[in-house]
């Protein structure tokens, strides 16, 4: 039961709008309600230093890029300079993921239809209210797939999808490069000809580009992250997509190249300002070291190496074993599920992948399996949150009877539920869960009086120890 492209009526949008209603009202009602300093504190700081003149790339340099700490100076420019003021574009970003996954699900059952758009909202921003630029990426990943799904291929589209994904290189580019990734394996497995004996110089530029994509996939699994149970779960899956694409596809090398073209104008046109500003301003070889290349360097650290996700689901069934009480039992239920669902959702869109031969699949089967891989980065709760929306939505395209609906549905409801009462905006650094309103200058925020305490001693240490503009080393 999937999306075939329909007039827009009433009827196909009001679901949408009730769902982005609702998204919005609880995003609003949350927003200010968590704060995790460490974090925030320096997308704030790098903020304050791009609004005082200095440099990035120069006077001081983050793990990305570059577009989100400009994007952020612009917002405290924009509207004033609090820690909230980051949290605004997240509240209508994560709104309209949500209508866009409720809509492009138009054409299953309703129902089903604004359970996953709840929950796309739900297991989005509000599972960690802080304004990453992985939030942003993800929004750009749905943006493109939308695009795919809802829009004939032109050049006007495909220089758009580029636009974005040059977007979300500059804004983080391991999260750019895996959405580059799956829109260009999409992009090689929509180019269906009627003759399917090509020869090999007829496809050879989709043959090499899908060597390099699968080769890409094979060392990020087995080189960078080598544990046999992350490539397991996060990791064979899009292999195998990208190995099928490679061996199945009938993309001519003229159809392909025209396609790339108007995609690169896009990209192009998306990154050309940053590459412009460092060499104006900064220095384009210590900022692509600092801010590209020695991003990398961070997974090198032993706190990378101690995560894993299929701990968290162990503990809650181990502790279900001991503690049978009635949070243990909806807890171990949440988290097998959370965890479950993207490998899932991964066989179950390479089974259609491979069932389906004459009409191309939905995008987001091949887009949410490989943008998947962003999650392996760092193996926390957090990190997989910055792809599951994704998985959501594949996972629901591919439910064909009413029974599946209703019971996925429920399903999607009640994982909610126990999110919201249990993880939604909770501190992650103190029990204390009675939020009262800060006092901290810049930071409009509700949170336990135990996290102002906390941060109050720790400015007014700095405040006392130091001058103003003085380097401090924070690590």
């Amino acid at each position: 039961m999937e999306n075939t492209n329909t007039e827009l009526s009433t009827n196909t949008i009001i679901p949408s709008l009730i769902v982005g209603m609702i998204s919005l009202a609880f995003l609003y009602f949350i927003h200010n309600q968590f704060w995790y300093a460490p974090d925030e504190g320096v997308f704030l700081h790098m903020a304050d230093r791009l609004n005082q003149g200095e440099i990035y790339g120069i006077d001081f340099h983050g793990f990305h890029p570059g577009y989100h700490s400009f994007w952020n100076a612009f917002l405290f420019e924009l509207i004033g300079r609090d820690v909230v003021t980051l949290r605004y574009p997240l509240i209508l970003t994560t709104a309209l993921t949500a209508m866009m996954t409720t809509y492009m699900l138009r054409n299953q059952n309703t129902v089903l239809a604004i359970c996953s758009g709840l929950a796309v909202c739900c297991f989005g921003f509000p599972q960690f209210l802080n304004p990453a630029p992985s939030w942003y990426c993800l929004f750009f990943a749905f943006c493109c797939t939308f695009l795919l799904t809802e829009q004939k291929r032109s050049p006007i589209n495909l220089i758009a999808i580029g636009f974005i994904i040059g977007l979300a290189l500059c804004m983080r580019h391991p999260s750019g490069i895996f959405l580059g990734l799956s829109v260009l394996t999409y992009l090689i497995y929509e180019l269906k000809t009627k003759d399917n004996i090509l020869s090999i110089t007829q496809k050879s530029l989709a043959s090499t580009l899908m060597l390099i994509i699968t080769g890409s996939l094979c060392l990020y699994s087995f080189v960078i992250h080598k544990e046999i149970t992350s490539i397991i779960y996060l990791g064979i899956i899009p292999i195998g997509i990208s190995l099928y694409v490679l061996f199945n596809h009938t993309a001519t090398n003229k159809a392909l190249f025209l396609k790339l073209t108007y995609c690169s104008i896009g990209g192009l046109t998306a990154i050309t300002p940053l590459i412009i500003y460092q060499l104006t301003y900064g220095d384009i070889v210590t900022w692509w070291n600092n801010s590209v290349v020695g991003a990398s360097s961070i997974l090198d650290m032993e706190f990378f190496e101690q995560q894993k996700y299929w701990k968290m689901p162990l503990a809650h069934l181990a502790n279900l074993k001991h503690n049978p009480s009635l949070s243990a039992i909806y807890l171990c239920f949440f988290w097998v599920g959370i965890y479950l669902l993207p490998f899932i959702a991964s066989i179950l869109a390479f089974q259609r992948i491979r069932q389906e031969k004459e009409q191309p699949i939905q995008p987001i089967l091949i887009i949410a399996p490989i943008y998947g891989y962003v999650s392996l980065y760092y193996q926390i709760p957090i990190y997989l949150y910055y792809s599951l929306g994704l998985y959501i939505l594949a996972f629901t395209t591919i439910i064909t009877t009413k029974r599946e609906a209703y019971t996925i549905a429920i399903a999607l409801v009640a994982l909610c539920l126990i999110s919201i009462k249990t993880y939604v905006a909770k501190p992650l650094d103190t029990n204390d869960q009675i939020n009262i309103k800060s006092n901290i200058e810049g930071a409009k925020l509700h949170i336990p009086q135990t996290s102002i305490d906390k941060y109050q001693s720790i400015i007014s240490f700095i405040q006392n120890h130091s001058k103003p503009n003085e380097t401090i080393f924070t690590f």
